[in-house]
């Protein structure tokens, strides 16, 4: 029950933090850096595997904090639906 708090909690802080306004901008952010990453990395030499490999990690590290936001969020929405479906 404890847990089921806690991620409860977590997930009201996270949709929050992603409806603020800093939220906004640090995910607005983030994916600019995503679509910069997209442009540069079309444009490497495939045989650059340095490059190519450096501009897939932006890329996925951009897209892992905008999944880790959501993940929190989407967590206690369905932490805090199974905390109502019991209590009735």
């Amino acid at each position: 029950m404890e847990d089921q708090k806690n991620i409860i909690a977590l997930g009201h802080e996270a949709t929050i933090f992603i409806n603020s306004n800093l939220g906004k901008y640090i995910t607005e952010r983030s994916n600019i850096e995503i679509e910069t990453a997209m442009s540069e990395l079309v444009k490497v030499n495939a045989g650059d595997t340095e490059k190519i490999r450096y501009w897939q990690n932006v890329i996925r590290m951009h897209q892992k904090f905008n999944q880790w936001l959501d993940d929190a969020a989407f967590a206690g929405d369905v932490a805090y639906s199974e905390y109502l479906s019991s209590e009735e």
